[in-house]
Parts: structure tokens; sequence; C-alpha cells
């Protein structure tokens, strides 16, 4: 009687945790859809905060998923509801998988783009430098008289 208390109540705090981990994942996605819209919209510079919010919410996610872990490990048998829970987990899991690997091949054409325009602004200047004349860099083409 006393173990089966004890694994109600393990079972009851896994499926607060896992409550929690989900609502995380929640957040992690529309983080994930307003770093998509940046990227699409050509705004990279305006993405670090999602960056930002999606490293944070993965390091909390981490720690539920640790707690998580110990727990399941007390216990023997799942309810059916703890079984619906930890699918969604993994439901969600694969989804924000495949949406970061959606947002990782954006961000490298990104990086690319911007690596291209860098390239492109040296041979501009470099360019440019040949119709420097020695003079003008630090003196005067003309001699002024006193």
């Amino acid at each position: 009687m006393v173990e089966q208390n004890l694994a109600n109540n393990v079972i009851a705090e896994c499926e607060q945790v896992l409550g929690k981990v989900v609502s995380v994942y929640q957040a992690m996605q529309k983080a994930q859809q307003q770093l998509n819209l940046q990227l699409d919209s050509n705004r990279p510079a305006s993405s670090f905060k999602e960056m930002d919010l999606i490293s944070r919410l993965s390091a909390a996610a981490s720690e539920y998923d640790r707690l998580l872990v110990a727990k399941l490990a007390i216990i023997q048998d799942t309810t059916p509801q703890l079984a619906a829970l930890l699918a969604r987990r993994h439901q969600m899991l694969e989804e924000l998988k495949s949406y970061n690997d959606t947002l990782s091949a954006k961000a490298c054409n990104v990086k690319a783009l911007l690596q291209h325009q860098m390239t492109s602004f040296k041979d501009n200047n470099r360019a440019l430098d040949g119709y420097r004349s020695g003079t003008a860099q630090g003196g005067r083409i003309m001699a002024t008289r006193a």
C-alpha cells in the first residue's frame, strides 16, 4: 500500500513536470515561428531576441527533462494519462527538431548572403582605393600660398 501511494505520488509529479515541459516546448515553437518570420523578412539582426529566448527555454526544458527522467526511473508502470503526456512530449520534440532543421538551413543561407555582401564591400573598397591619389590621403593636390 505504501509503495502504491509512493508510485501514485511520483506519477502525479511526473504529470506536473510534463505539463511544465510541454508549455516550455510550446513557447519554443512560438519563438521559432517568430524567428522564421524574421529570417524570411531579411531582418536577421532583429532575430537575436528570439534566439536568446529559445536558448533560455531550451535550458529550462533540459532541467525539466532531467527531473522527469529521475522520476520516471522510480516508477515501473505508467498511467494512460502519463503515457499520453509522454507521447505528446515526444511529438513536440520531433516537431521542434524538424523546425530547427529548417531554421538552421535558413540561417546558413542568411550567413552566406552576408558573407557575399561583405566580400562585395571589400572588393568595392579596393576598387575605390585605386581612384584615390596618394596626396588625397594626407595632403593636398594644390599647394596653397600664404
